[in-house]
């Protein structure tokens, strides 16, 4: 794709010399010495006033802190705009400056604090939080723990071309902020002309350089170039200024000479003002992302990985249960991946759409299974390992070596499964979304021949999203870079999670299929973004310090690649033509009115899509093991060979007077895994198909209809329900026994489904223990929070209207029920009404 020259930079590189520098201290033509005289100067005013900083937060933070959330709005910004007077007024997408370029090449020097701090703006700092979070993290923290923060708008630098290219005279310097001493922050080393493992050996003066222990043996410490170390002390040194100055204002009845007399003595670290956990809501990893300049770095959890990963698999699995039971689920996948299919590329051996949809469809669910199963299965063994070591971890001494060789393999995992799934998969669906892809026929079109502009949110996605996620990779990737193109995937995600936030309207030009791949994209970048950050260790995971240190998990993610590549194979890249008939005349052999009220007629229509459903699993099950060979290892296999069931609709019965229960009909999750030892594949398997269903189980979850007949329940099944743990009742109020009423539907008990609003949603079910949280986009995890039971759940908030359809919803109700066993019984109204509770 070409990119619009009217609405784009140009990067061409035909700027005068005098316009690439860095800003406000020019470098490419300044002497060494003059350099270091400038950095060692900004070093030093740093330390001076986090050293002033320090001594007035150990004794006067408590009344700052009161005094800060006792102003108002206008009250806070008067005391902020006396330290900062150019602060911009919000926080803006890095977008927003790159695409001006073009059109006015001096918004790099009117902008420069919008770019180099977007932190400090009104419509943040204006806020109770974010200012006092700032103070404690910097006034109590030293410079050099916020260097791998602070680099980061180096990047951006770069990118809107503030930052001097070379040749420049210092260009093979190093500017030294790592391992040195306070006096000496900011001081000028020459890059020696050695191999960095032969410094140490070598015993010229000029190679006096900051080593560290840390990666098993002595190795020197990265340190920065001279355009990127300018530009970190130029930020440092603004910052600590605007902070003492902020504080001077606050405490101004005190003058700055005395505010460390001993009238006023060291005081306890006050704790710091939280917005999370707040009546089952906690914070979004928006809202963590918007706070995380404001705090102190932290270190890796990798029990939050661990719980969202835990999350994205069930959900995974969710997804395939879904597609077999529900069949208008299944229905709305294929559809909506239809609509993305363009005969060409991996899809041109197909010769029909539907045929194509299918296998992306397929294809797509059990690699999200293997992927995020696996990923599960690695971060719950790191938060084994964090706990067994976490009182022998010093940043100044290595990882245990166990600890570290499972840390490498987790990023060699996640980093493989980003370059050789994520990535393809979500570029073939963005760019063939079709609001989209009539985005990109427009785009290639010159200005003057298109029947009409693009729209900003048009110009945000192609341009900043699809352009630098998919088409420049590697344009701003630094030698020093743990991950590949880390910055600027983790840069453009946040953007995109900020630009929704303000304009929603930009998700419709994404299909929901798109969406939902969008999001996995995220878990990975911000995994990714995390082990980035993993400092001081981080380093030495790149393998540039010993490349053999890999070898040992090179078996075990080949091993799961290739699982991936024989499902990519049996079902993208092949043909599957006997399941192509069920997919006749729209998708109309899976018609399924659950929204309408049971009758004769709408349940043999329901039975009938049930069958063809069956039907088609069966046959594309059979596909999956002749064309796969040695998946025993597989986690699809463990789930399809898993004793899980799905819900069946059962013959109609005409009703009668007195209500009894009519138990549902529940099969196995595949007809033709389940029970198939590891051992079936060594003999003739041929005769599997048809294959004898297995037997049903009757249990008393179900619709309720009037029939006699449902006295005649099997012993067995009696049995099994009798052996069953009594389940909690949840005493909720009549709101959120509305939302369940309708999530686990009886028509007895509700005369007339309807939506459900998201608020509704996620008052029901913070109000029975589960605590809710945006994670990106559309997504929400609920997890346990007073609630006695293990796993959380993630669910997508509606769009464009804020309400949950009943269809959905029921869907909502039975994923409920698969992961904590909940059914419509167990809610009943609270008769106080005082907002739930749980009994037993």
């Amino acid at each position: 794709m070409s990119r619009d020259e009217a609405s784009s930079p140009d990067t061409s590189g035909n700027d005068s010399e005098e316009e690439w520098d860095s800003y406000p201290f020019p470098l490419k033509n300044t002497p060494a010495d003059e350099v270091e005289s400038e950095s060692k100067r900004r070093g030093k005013s740093i330390y001076q006033n986090y050293e002033i900083l320090g001594r007035i937060l150990e004794r006067h933070e408590e009344t700052i802190q009161k005094r800060w959330l006792k102003k108002n709005r206008k009250q806070r910004l008067e005391v902020l705009l006396t330290a900062w007077p150019d602060m911009p007024p919000t926080h803006r997408p890095l977008f927003d400056f790159w695409r001006q370029v073009a059109a006015d090449r001096e918004v790099r020097v009117k902008q420069h604090s919008s770019i180099l701090w977007p932190y400090i703006n009104k419509e943040s700092l204006g806020n109770p939080t974010p200012f006092l979070l700032l103070l404690n993290s910097r006034g109590r923290h030293p410079p050099p723990l916020f260097l791998d923060t602070d680099v980061q708008y180096f990047h951006k630098a770069v990118w809107i071309y503030m930052s001097v290219k070379k040749p420049y005279l210092t260009e093979d310097m190093k500017i030294i902020l790592r391992g040195v001493s306070d006096g000496d922050y900011g001081i000028l080393r020459k890059v020696p002309e050695a191999p960095p493992g032969v410094w140490l050996h070598l015993s010229n003066k000029d190679f006096n350089w900051p080593t560290s222990t840390i990666y098993g043996r002595e190795w020197p410490v990265w340190q920065y170039s001279t355009a990127s170390g300018m530009v970190i002390l130029e930020i440092q040194e603004r910052l600590m200024d605007f902070l003492v100055k902020c504080c001077y204002r606050i405490l101004h009845e005190i003058e700055p000479q005395n505010l460390f007399s001993d009238a006023y003595p060291v005081q306890p670290e006050p704790e710091l003002p939280s917005n999370t956990h707040t009546e089952g809501l906690q914070t979004s990893l928006l809202q963590i992302t918007f706070e995380a300049p404001y705090r102190v770095p932290t270190r890796l959890d990798f029990a939050n990985l661990e719980k969202l990963f835990a999350a994205r698999a069930a959900a995974a699995e969710d997804h395939v249960w879904a597609m077999r039971e529900d069949p208008n689920y299944f229905a709305e996948q294929i559809s909506d991946m239809y609509n993305h299919v363009q005969l060409i590329g991996n899809t041109r051996e197909h010769k029909s759409k539907w045929g194509a949809a299918i296998g992306q469809v397929l294809a797509n669910a059990y690699t999200m299974i293997e992927v995020f199963t696996e990923a599960h299965r690695i971060t719950k063994r790191l938060c084994q390992l964090q706990e067994k070591y976490v009182s022998v971890i010093n940043p100044t001494e290595k990882l245990p070596d166990e600890y570290n060789d499972q840390i490498r393999l987790f990023l060699c995992f996640v980093l493989n499964m980003r370059e050789n799934v994520i990535l393809p998969k979500l570029e073939f669906l963005v760019k063939r979304s079709p609001s989209v892809r009539a985005a990109i026929n427009l785009w290639r079109l010159r200005p003057e021949d298109r029947d009409r502009p693009l729209t900003f949110n048009e110009q945000f996605l192609l341009y900043w999203v699809v352009l630098h996620v998919f088409e420049k990779r590697g344009m701003f990737e630094a030698d020093q870079d743990v991950v590949p193109d880390i910055f600027v995937m983790n840069m453009v995600m946040n953007d995109l999670e900020l630009q929704t936030e303000r304009d929603k309207t930009i998700r419709d030009l994404l299909s929901p299929t798109a969406h939902a791949m969008m999001g996995d994209f995220t878990i990975i970048i911000q995994t990714l973004h995390a082990l980035e950050r993993f400092e001081p260790w981080s380093r030495g995971f790149s393998g540039q310090v010993s490349d053999d240190t890999l070898d040992w998990s090179r078996a075990f993610i080949r091993s799961r690649l290739d699982i991936l590549e024989q499902i990519h194979d049996a079902f993208e890249e092949t043909p599957a033509p006997d399941l192509l008939p069920f997919v006749e005349n729209k998708l109309g052999k899976f018609a399924y009115p659950e929204h309408r009220r049971r009758n004769k007629e709408n349940v043999e229509m329901m039975r009938r899509a049930e069958s063809n459903l069956d039907a088609f699993w069966a046959r594309a099950d059979r596909y999956l093991y002749d064309r796969t060979k040695n998946m025993n290892e597989s986690i699809l296999m463990g789930l399809l060979k898993s004793p899980r069931v799905l819900q069946r609709t059962p013959e109609w019965v005409e009703p009668t007077k007195e209500k009894r229960k009519v138990l549902d009909i529940e099969q196995p999750l595949s007809t033709f895994f389940f029970g198939l030892s590891s051992d079936d594949r060594d003999t003739n398997a041929s005769g599997r198909l048809p294959i004898k269903p297995a037997k049903t189980k009757l249990k008393t979850r179900g619709t309720t209809n009037k029939s006699a007949e449902a006295d005649e329940v099997p012993a067995e099944a009696m049995a099994e329900v009798a052996l069953e743990d009594p389940k909690p009742v949840f005493k909720v109020d009549r709101r959120a026994l509305k939302t369940f009423r309708i999530l686990f539907y009886d028509p007895d008990v509700t005369s007339t489904p309807g939506e459900v609003p998201w608020n509704d949603f996620l008052h029901a079910l913070t109000s029975v223990g589960l605590a809710a949280e945006k994670l990106y986009g559309s997504v929400w995890q609920f997890s346990p929070y007073t609630l006695e039971a293990n796993g959380s759940i993630h669910f997508h908030e509606p769009h464009p209207h804020n309400k949950v359809p009943f269809v959905i919803a029921r869907r909502h109700g039975r994923r409920l029920y698969r992961t904590y066993g909940w059914t419509g019984e167990q809610f009943v109204l609270d008769k106080g009404d005082y907002g739930g509770g749980i009994t037993r």
